[in-house]
């Protein structure tokens, strides 16, 4: 009878855990702020609403259309809100949790499997939504149905992996990563093979929407141009502070509320390493050496091409770092209950509190803080993640041109504006004469620039918003409307 109630009480923890992050984004839709990326995919979706045709031209080259159509369907649910926007990825981050949960309980444990869930969950990177989120639901979702070991779960899973490469290309690390862990720590048989060649099938079914794509608009895959070995280890070993703080969160606070109000510990750091040690005295069970494996590689093959360094890049290096931690503390309870207890304790209780007290409560009480910040060698910025939707509200409806040399204000702003109309928005210069519009960039402009009124006697220029201290705000009225304006 204990044991069913066990159970029973662990299944229920597994689907509020499951449940965790949409329930966040229901009540905060608005946190963090939004990712100038993400309003682009907006205001893509909302075309597709309209009946119009998606713009094929306007989706990177290595990016697919799958969110896109996502957000689309969210939208006739919500409307074209931030909560449309947000809900996908928020259903992303619950999948992951679930497949993680189904995965670890089929290969280990139900004890190891919520010890994995709860460790995810609570982890900065994941809690704080991330557009490229899918990186870690796709691994997921192939692994789980790897687990099943039969011919059509390969395929379904190279078929998944496939999708998610079509979707950004980039998560090809993740097959790339899964193929060395499988070459170093796999079985070589004919089992073995075979499901790989499966694999391998799926893998290009999934990826046929960008060959076809390819050969009707008769353009070629895009590959990003490789880094050289040396430059790429050298950029990987500049990066593990920064890699660290996203494990511990300081980046992540950092980025998305513009400030640290307590100070990070690296506990969770620490517990990864101490983890990852414990999995190594394990050789034994031949999934953990893989796990390291998949771990390395999927940290250091994103080096090999990209030109600068971002989150989004790491974050199936974060999801293996989770794994890592999650199962070293399973496999101390195996050795001692009270010493993985106390750490899982430790764990769960300092990322609550970080998590509360240097981004919900700031964020909440700010809306973000405009910060350029180092860390390691590498600088950063919390500009992009400011709420911009407060300076939209702010903004009077009446001005009908906004000029900003910000993208990431721009797309935000359109996307605000989708269905109403007030505004028109031209980036970096102004063609044309506007006898009114608007001038925004940020308070602290990372590009230098700075108004003065004296500049431009053609205008009388008024600074607005002032409220709003992530925001320059100039309106700008033409004291004659027969003259040219001066802007560059």
């Amino acid at each position: 009878m204990q044991t069913i109630v066990y159970k029973g009480w662990r299944a229920r923890a597994a689907v509020f855990l499951v449940c965790l992050p949409v329930l966040q984004t229901l009540f905060f839709p608005f946190m963090p702020g939004l990712n100038s990326d993400m309003a682009r995919l907006g205001i893509e979706a909302s075309r597709i609403v309209r009946g119009e045709h998606l713009r094929l031209a306007g989706v990177t080259p290595y990016g697919g259309t799958v969110r896109i159509y996502l957000i689309a369907l969210s939208s006739l649910l919500f409307g074209m809100n931030r909560l449309a926007l947000e809900l996908p990825f928020a259903l992303f981050n619950s999948l992951t949790i679930l497949c993680v949960y189904l995965l670890v309980r089929r290969l280990f444990s139900p004890a190891a499997a919520i010890i994995c869930a709860l460790v995810l969950s609570l982890c900065p990177w994941f809690v704080i939504r991330n557009i490229d989120n899918w990186y870690y639901f796709s691994a997921s979702l192939a692994f789980l149905l790897m687990s099943r070991n039969s011919p059509r779960a390969f395929l379904i899973a190279g078929v998944v992996l496939g999708i998610a490469c079509y979707e950004h290309q980039l998560s090809a690390v993740i097959c790339l990563a899964a193929l060395a862990a499988w070459l170093v720590c796999g079985r070589k048989d004919r089992a073995g093979i075979r499901g790989l060649l499966y694999t391998a099938a799926g893998c290009a079914l999934g990826f046929m929407p960008r060959i076809l794509y390819a050969l009707c608009a008769n353009t070629g895959v895009y590959v990003e141009p490789f880094n050289a070995p040396r430059r790429a280890l050298s950029d990987a070993l500049m990066f593990i502070p920064y890699f660290g703080g996203m494990v511990d969160g300081t980046v992540i606070y950092l980025r998305n509320a513009g400030c640290i109000t307590w100070f990070v510990v690296p506990i969770n750091t620490i517990v990864l390493i101490g983890a990852a040690g414990v999995l190594l005295t394990r050789r034994r069970q031949r999934l953990y050496p893989a796990l390291l494996v998949f771990f390395a590689c999927v940290y250091l093959l994103p080096f090999f091409v990209i030109n600068y360094t971002a989150i989004r890049y790491f974050l199936s290096a974060l999801f293996a770092a989770a794994l890592i931690t999650g199962l070293g503390i399973y496999e101390l309870s195996l050795r001692s209950m009270r010493a993985a207890v106390a750490v899982l304790a430790l764990f769960c209780g300092a990322n609550l509190w970080y998590l509360c007290a240097d981004f919900f409560i700031p964020f909440g009480r700010t809306g973000g803080t405009c910060l350029l910040f180092r860390l390691g060698t590498l600088v950063e910025a919390s500009h992009h993640l400011v709420r911009t939707d407060l300076l939209y509200e702010c903004l009077d409806k009446d001005v009908p041109v906004i000029v900003t040399p910000e993208p990431f204000i721009l797309n935000n702003l359109q996307f605000y504006d989708l269905g109403r109309g007030h505004f028109t928005t031209y980036a970096r210069s102004i063609e044309g004469n506007f006898d009114r519009f608007y001038f925004i960039d940020y308070a602290q402009s990372k590009l230098g620039i700075r108004i003065d009124p004296a500049r431009f006697p053609e205008y009388t220029v008024t600074r607005e918003c002032a409220e709003l201290g992530n925001f320059s705000v100039y309106r700008f009225t033409m004291k004659s409307a027969n003259r040219t304006p001066a802007i560059r």
